[in-house]
């Protein structure tokens, strides 16, 4: 059995990706575009804790007004 050659990654080119099998878009984004933008900097994660009788549920109602979870 003969092996078979490995795919490279597609690269980001001016008019965006032809495909996105592993895909390397590290040029598009240490481009200039960024170049003025802040970097984000890293906060806590918190998670709200909800009601036993709420998980894994569907809740009827609007997302307007959720008045079942914190």
């Amino acid at each position: 059995m003969k092996a078979q050659k490995r795919k490279n990654g597609t690269k980001t080119s001016s008019f965006g990706s032809p495909g996105r099998i592993n895909h390397d878009s590290s040029s598009f984004y240490s481009s200039r575009l960024y170049e003025g933008l802040l970097k984000e900097n890293s906060v806590k994660y918190t998670e709200n804790e909800i009601a036993r009788e709420f998980l894994n549920k569907i809740i009827p109602s609007s997302s307007e007004n959720m008045k079942e979870l914190p």
